[in-house]
């Protein structure tokens, strides 16, 4: 968004001091930046600093103003909220032509500023108290629309976040009811979320309005955000440095984000996470993102669980032993398939050892490539857990969605079975070892519950 013309500024900052001489109690206004739509002063208040926006009141007139004035009173709504990650908000007031925001005004640096400075330890706290913030908008049934580093502030020593500019955020029932919310009274505006930031089916307009699409989009954000966080560095930023908004447009379409890294193992929960976020299909995000996946503490990495568990395991159980269309593409795609095995089998085998005996072998069929995972316990229990990938994205045949589905066997006869779910998508060359650490934690998590259930049993029988 250009900055406001300066002819429009000094006369907003005019009505500004006379609204402040009605108000009493505050110095003088210090500019500190604007948009198409608004400026920013800072303003003494007391012993405190506030933070004044002052719209153009151009934006208050016309086919605009009544949606204008609704996300005015949304903000009206959030004053005296209860988010400690969300900006405060102390005041909504229209007067003098024009509309006033007062807020707190933060020194924090924006995140956009000090990517590069945040250290690892700090990245999945941040992360976890921008969800915070998100899911409190979401309990309202508010949607923000503009996550990313620019609009988010960081502490000092990098331990807390504040969200700001909620000047784009809109009740989830009347987005879109406004018709077409790609300008803003001629100033050009291609998207209301910056594109860099959004998600598929937003910035292309794919999906019906609805409020699976704008947690989809909130999902999608906070990935982008975290991918940012990991790589230090802006998602697409490539394609920004192009200055050609197509070309940014073909990435968040078609690019999948990678986590380039020569320590694959640095932050690689937090990768996993991301990456599930920024999978372009709406439906298949919500699949494989909860809110809870960003609970760090309860959902600790499932490879690391099922590590300490054959730590402490003893000998309780036991203790043995695509249709393509061409060949180059069948090729690509049966070498990466091979890396993914070869990659979850060098995560799983190091921790099962004889606890477990893993064994894997190839199971393609009709054009779906796959493999199965069986690990044995004692000479009477067997654990199958097969991987799929299924090449189904018409505009990318390098994609894939991963799904695993489990079979439990006794003795040679079927227990119990579990149906295919998708886990993640992999992308063939791109962020491979977060696919391989997707599957690994997924299966992980199944050889979890069946050695849990069986020391249930085992326990069960020793107290009878």
């Amino acid at each position: 968004m250009p900055e406001m013309l300066e002819g429009v500024r000094q006369d907003i900052e005019a009505r500004l001091r006379r609204y402040l001489g009605l108000l009493g109690g505050y110095g003088d206004p210090e500019y500190v930046n604007s948009g198409g739509s608004a400026a920013i002063y800072k303003v003494p208040f007391g012993n405190e600093l506030r933070a004044i926006k002052v719209y153009n009141p151009a934006f208050l007139t016309g086919d605009g103003a009544a949606s204008e004035k609704r996300r005015l009173a949304l903000q009206r709504n959030l004053i005296g909220h209860a988010c400690p990650n969300l900006i405060k908000i102390f005041a909504v007031e229209e007067a003098e032509g024009t509309a006033f925001i007062i807020m707190e005004f933060t020194e924090w640096p924006q995140l956009k500023a000090v990517l590069e400075q945040v250290p690892d330890s700090q990245v999945p706290q941040l992360i976890k108290k921008l969800v915070a913030a998100v899911t409190y908008l979401e309990k309202l049934e508010i949607v923000h629309r503009d996550i990313k580093p620019e609009n988010i502030h960081v502490s000092p020593n990098f331990d807390d976040l504040v969200l700001i500019d909620l000047g784009v955020a809109r009740e989830l029932e009347r987005l879109f009811e406004d018709g077409d919310d790609s300008t803003d009274h001629g100033v050009k505006r291609p998207f209301i979320s910056t594109a860099q930031y959004s998600s598929p089916e937003y910035l292309f307009r794919l999906d019906a309005p609805s409020p699976e699409m704008w947690r989809a989009l909130n999902i999608y954000q906070i990935g982008a955000v975290a991918h940012d966080l990991i790589n230090k560095r802006p998602i697409f930023q490539s394609e920004v440095d192009v200055g050609n908004r197509w070309v940014l447009a073909r990435a968040v379409l078609s690019k999948t984000p990678s986590f380039p890294d020569a320590r694959p193992e640095r932050l690689m929960a937090l990768k996993s996470i991301a990456s599930r976020c920024l999978v372009k299909d709406m439906t298949t995000r919500l699949s494989l993102v909860d809110w809870s996946d960003f609970d760090f503490e309860v959902n600790p990495d499932p490879l690391e669980m099922l590590k300490r568990k054959f730590e402490n395991f003893g000998e309780v159980i036991g203790g043995q032993a695509a249709i393509t269309r061409d060949a180059k593409v069948n090729f690509e795609r049966s070498a990466y398939f091979k890396r993914l095995i070869d990659g979850v089998r060098a995560e799983l085998i190091p921790i099962c050892q004889t606890k477990a005996p893993l064994s894997i072998s190839r199971c393609d069929h009709d054009g779906i490539y796959g493999f199965s995972c069986s690990f044995t316990f004692g000479q009477d229990i067997e654990l199958r857990v097969s991987v799929e990938a299924s090449w189904s994205y018409p505009m990318n045949d390098e994609v894939a969605m991963m799904s695993i589905s489990r079979a439990l066997y006794a003795q040679g006869e079927l227990q119990e079975e579990k149906p295919q779910k998708v886990v993640c998508d992999g992308a063939i060359g791109v962020g491979e070892e977060i696919a391989i650490a997707d599957l690994s934690q997924a299966v992980a998590l199944e050889v979890l519950a069946t050695v849990e259930a069986l020391e249930a049993v085992q326990n069960s029988s020793a107290s009878d």
